[in-house]
């Protein structure tokens, strides 16, 4: 896995950020299976891998939404758990690293999203704009840190630097 720092130049202060990732081949295929009660293949689908448009700014006419793999408990040596799916998240404010999406609906507590961190947010046009990192309760919020902040240590990566 790979981590990322945030440093300052000029005081070279260095924080950690919360944003992990993995290299993998550029050509991997990727595929959702869900499973039957003896763990056999029930059905399989292809997953797109999307590329990330890091010019694009997130509004707030704009829906988005997130899924995630909550409540994992293992099951003999299987780990199963429940898909879930948030949709109408209204972008709200950027605060640092961070955008700031609303819940439609009251938060329903941290255990319904735990599995969801990293978890891409997405437009109704299948736009990635953020990562899921938390969530408030108080304030019926989830956060998620900007992928347009980390562009350059993500292309140095994959090395596709523009600039």
């Amino acid at each position: 896995m790979n981590f990322l720092k945030a440093i300052n130049l000029q005081t070279l202060d260095a924080n950690d950020v919360d944003f992990a990732y993995v290299s993998v081949q550029k050509d991997l295929e990727v595929y959702f299976q869900e499973l039957g009660d003896s763990y056999e293949v029930v059905s399989e689908e292809a997953r797109k891998i999307c590329k990330v448009d890091f010019e694009l700014e997130p509004n707030e006419d704009e829906n988005y939404g997130f899924s995630g793999l909550i409540k994992a408990k293992f099951d003999g040596a299987v780990l199963k758990a429940e898909h879930k799916i948030y949709l109408n998240l209204k972008y709200r404010e950027t605060v640092g690293d961070f955008l700031v999406f609303e819940l439609p609906m009251n938060h329903p507590g941290h255990e319904f999203f735990q599995g969801c961190s990293g978890a891409p947010i997405t437009d109704t046009k299948g736009n990635t704009v953020a990562l899921v990192c938390s969530g408030d309760i108080k304030t019926n919020k989830i956060l998620g840190i900007s992928l347009k902040k980390y562009q350059t240590p993500i292309e140095i990566e994959y090395g596709e630097l523009a600039r």
